[in-house]
């Protein structure tokens, strides 16, 4: 009977452990065409703070695997950089920016401006979808 709970036990583990594997990270996840929502700004300079929303239509980011960000829309093109730091931060174009949402269909990070006193001034918040 030890045997049979043993085996079982190993069965599962490796079962779990395939899976696992399976699963995309978070480079992969990313690497895609998004469209952006907009911008969420908070202003934590004034008092009280203030809250306001920023709408461009028609531009896309597209991450590809080369660490390249490429930006359209109909005023042009650009590009930029970006590397995973971890599964919850991007380096973007040079600025850290927490993952806060990342599935099959919604793109959201989040960026912080501080002080020189390390309150925050600033919080950026952009939607991205596919």
């Amino acid at each position: 009977m030890k045997k049979i709970a043993t085996a079982l036990a190993l069965a599962t583990l490796l079962f779990s452990a395939c899976k696992k594997d399976n699963e995309p990270t978070t480079a992969q996840k990313i690497q895609a065409k998004w469209t952006f929502v907009n911008t969420v700004e908070k202003d934590f300079t004034v008092n009280p703070p203030t809250t306001a929303t920023f709408s461009f239509p028609g531009i896309f980011f597209e991450f590809r695997g080369d660490g390249k960000v490429y930006l359209s829309g109909s005023q042009g093109a650009d590009t930029t950089t970006y590397s995973i730091l971890s599964n919850n931060y991007i380096l973007l174009d040079g600025d850290s920016n927490q993952i806060v949402t990342l599935n099959a269909n919604a793109l959201v990070l989040r960026s912080v401006d501080r002080a020189p006193n390390g309150s925050v001034s600033y919080e950026y918040t952009q939607n991205l979808s596919k």
